[in-house]
């Protein structure tokens, strides 16, 4: 079943990025919303530096040692870190990810080690380390096997001195956005954690959006970090843009009476707040109705006048009927049958019915059913059902028929 929702105006992930300026005892890390890579960004591949001159032989031991596949044997060995904090240390290590690389040089390998000590220091910045010290050491052994180490001390952990978080725009004002702000998870005091900043600060967004504001961004995401007192300044503004309501609902389909599909749209209405969270909803609860293959729901901002925008609701219908079969043994009948028959659209008013068929040596049972939506139909249902059961017992045999 494919399903799909779309949010033009607020499809935003919320990311972080570090930016180090060269200024005396600060560093400025802007957060712009961009992702921070999992691993440091690898030198190009032709940053060699010439040969001296060689014979014929040497030529040829070094194109043995660079060229042949899994020559160059490397051991890599990170101490001072465990958890995720290791676990980021060796997302950023360019020479960790390249130590299987069938093309790795030895040339390779200095340079990469040259670089890892700047990547070890880099990947223990979003957990607020900026005073990171690594010891690397780079041999060859007898064997021919090259071991790398580095032993880390991350050193003192940043804290935050100051959070300056502020509301502007059309809902600054908007009760649950003020009482969000003061409940701000992240407060002057706590250690610097960018996984912690970065999910308390799409929380505010995605609640700004709850409440009918789209467009909400961040006008100001900034982290200034001093790392010789070992401390971080806070700013985030942020502005919540216009609200936004629902101005029509727009059904597109043609297998089902309008009316019933309706009657699963009855917590959006036009004229409500605009809501993702509220689409969402109604969007799984058509889903949950088993009448649909699609489940498109499309706020058309391009459509929208006076910030009220239209929402289409574009429906699939799904196969009418489904057929399973099966074999299976019980300790009571022994080898038997099965087979399960479902009608999930016999009219335009959503009626359903199903049947399954039970079969052995000494019993058979069949039961229908027929389904009739009411009121709501998310929670409500009429039913009227069938059961025909018949068993040969030691000496006899029994038949029930049911009907309720």
């Amino acid at each position: 079943m494919g399903n799909s929702l779309h949010f033009d105006r607020f499809g935003r992930s919320f990311g972080l990025g570090l930016l180090l300026l060269c200024q005396p005892f600060f560093v400025e890390q802007a957060l712009a919303d961009e992702q921070m890579p999992a691993a440091a960004a690898e030198a190009p591949a032709d940053n060699k530096a010439a040969p001296a001159k060689a014979t014929d032989k040497e030529e040829a031991d070094k194109t043995d040692v660079e060229a042949v596949p899994g020559k160059v044997q490397l051991e890599v060995d990170i101490q001072g870190l465990e958890g995720d904090m290791l676990k980021n240390a060796q997302a950023y290590l360019g020479l960790l990810q390249k130590k299987d690389d069938p093309h790795l040089t030895e040339l390779w390998v200095k340079h990469l080690h040259h670089k890892a000590v700047e990547e070890i220091r880099k990947s223990l910045q979003p957990f607020g380390y900026y005073n990171v010290q690594v010891e690397a050491s780079l041999e060859k052994q007898a064997d021919g096997k090259w071991v790398a180490r580095y032993m880390v001390d991350p050193g003192p952990r940043v804290k935050i001195s100051k959070v300056d978080l502020q509301w502007s725009g059309e809902g600054a004002e908007e009760p649950a956005l003020q009482a969000a702000a003061k409940a701000f998870p992240v407060k002057a005091g706590d250690f610097l954690d960018d996984e912690v900043y970065d999910k308390a600060k799409g929380s505010l967004l995605e609640l700004a959006n709850s409440l009918g504001y789209p467009d909400a961004e961040a006008k100001v995401a900034r982290v200034l970090v001093d790392p010789v007192k070992n401390s971080a300044a806070i700013t985030l503004h942020l502005d919540t843009g216009h609200k936004y309501y629902i101005s029509d609902i727009r059904l597109h389909q043609d297998f089902l009476d309008p009316g019933f599909v309706q009657r699963y749209l009855v917590d959006v209405k036009p004229g409500d707040t605009y809501s993702q969270a509220n689409l969402q909803e109604i969007q799984k609860d058509l889903v949950k109705a088993g009448y649909f293959s699609l489940v498109d729901i499309h706020p058309r901002f391009n459509q929208a006048s006076e910030y009220r925008v239209p929402v289409d609701v574009n429906l699939e219908p799904a196969k009418r009927q489904m057929y399973s079969f099966g074999v299976g043994y019980d300790t009571d009948i022994g080898l038997n049958l099965s087979a399960n028959w479902a009608h999930r659209r016999i009219n335009k008013y959503g009626h359903k019915a199903d049947a399954r068929l039970k079969l052995s040596i000494v019993q058979l049972l069949l039961q229908g059913n027929y389904w009739i939506p009411i009121r709501d139909p998310r929670t409500t249902k009429l039913g009227f059902s069938v059961r025909l059961e018949s068993e040969i017992l030691d000496d006899s045999e029994r038949d029930t028929l049911d009907l309720e």
